[in-house]
């Protein structure tokens, strides 16, 4: 039976040999226990969610996934750098990188950030159809809401 430390550990080469220009080799630290992956901490990439399963209300996840981001909040809170950014990526992530952020007060709540781009890519779809255009046509979209069906979108013109 693998542990779960073992399940992240294919990861790791994908995140250490990302093409980002750096002055200094990047170092990434993959586990299970949040407090010590955060320790002095300059960037917090979090890419994991519990996704919905079938038959699963909207409720009983976010109450999961609460927990989930609760606790990685407070470990931040406790052990990242003052300074430490934050990118959310598991959906809903706006949500998950609010909670978050009200768990580790320590931190600016600048530096969360919540990666919506599958929800921006959707609404720029759906407004194209409706104005019978095609999807590159649609620029300055702006999303509102979570990633479900009271998501919003707005854009000025067409």
């Amino acid at each position: 039976m693998r542990t779960s430390q073992s399940l992240l550990i294919p990861g790791q080469p994908l995140l250490t040999t990302a093409a980002i220009p750096r002055p200094d080799p990047l170092q990434v630290q993959i586990g299970i226990k949040p407090e010590e992956c955060f320790e002095a901490a300059d960037w917090a990439l979090m890419i994991g969610a519990k996704p919905r399963g079938p038959g699963m209300e909207r409720a009983d996840l976010l109450a999961q996934n609460g927990e989930i981001f609760s606790v990685q909040g407070r470990a931040l809170n406790e052990a990242a750098h003052e300074n430490c950014k934050v990118i959310v990526v598991g959906n809903p992530c706006n949500t998950n990188a609010l909670i978050a952020m009200e768990n580790a007060p320590r931190l600016r709540r600048k530096n969360f950030h919540a990666l919506t781009r599958l929800d921006e890519n959707r609404a720029k779809c759906q407004m194209a159809v409706k104005a019978g255009k095609f999807y590159t046509s649609v620029t300055r979209t702006a999303i509102w809401g979570n990633h479900s069906t009271t998501q919003v979108c707005g854009r000025r013109s067409l």
